[in-house]
């Protein structure tokens, strides 16, 4: 997807040094994957995917304030995908809406294992810290009002002289294509904080700044 005022694929991605450098850039920042330890009995608990038949999309909202982990909304069914444990389960079927299981599995408590991850309000607050650090490089740019779920969706940009109008061919990096991609805002993350604190000191990043405009969507 080009971004505002890039019209071609030339335009969007320039030179030919230019693409290999952020692929590359790209291959540096992905960590390698660690081996998880098997799972004792007693870390293990059930949880379920359900379906919940909503009166009306607005309900999707009342279910997010009441702590349920929603996993996505469908407007066309009138449906909320949310994942629960047994309690949550007992507790979801209180509301009085027609509920139906599509898939259980038994794992580990999902809680601990994310605490390491980057959630999007996180995010959000990493992005304005480097914003306030970098502010001729980094540009936080809200690209959607509030969605239906009260979420937004932002962008870092960063270049040489962030506010000022220019021509340079533009680089789009989109993570979390899908719901509960853990691993992806992470790879932006790194992105964005390596692009920033290395531009004083590293020529190769001095040069994609400074000639790329270059647009991060970390969720």
């Amino acid at each position: 997807m080009p971004a505002s005022g890039c019209s071609t694929s030339s335009q969007c991605f320039g030179n030919q040094w230019s693409r290999t450098a952020i692929l590359l850039l790209l291959l540096v920042l992905v960590p390698a994957a660690a081996a998880a330890e098997p799972l004792s009995t007693d870390e293990r608990i059930t949880k379920h995917f359900v379906k919940v038949w909503v009166p009306s999309l607005e309900k999707a909202v009342e279910l997010n304030a009441a702590g349920f982990d929603i996993a996505g909304v469908d407007r066309d069914e009138m449906t909320v995908g949310i994942v629960v444990t047994d309690d949550e389960l007992e507790r979801l079927r209180q509301f009085g809406w027609p509920v139906t299981i599509e898939e259980t599995r038994t794992t580990g408590e999902a809680v601990a294992a994310l605490q390491d991850y980057t959630d999007p309000v996180e995010l959000s607050l990493l992005m304005d810290q480097i914003v306030a650090s970098y502010p001729t490089l980094a540009q936080k740019i809200a690209l959607t009002g509030p969605l239906f779920e009260g979420q937004r969706v932002y962008a870092m940009k960063i270049t040489k002289d962030v506010d000022q109008p220019n021509d340079r061919p533009s680089f789009i990096m989109d993570c979390q294509h899908h719901a509960r991609e853990v691993m992806t805002p992470e790879i932006a993350r790194d992105m964005m904080n390596y692009l920033t604190t290395q531009y004083a000191s590293d020529s190769r990043v001095q040069r994609w700044v400074d000639n790329i405009n270059i647009y991060i969507v970390p969720a």
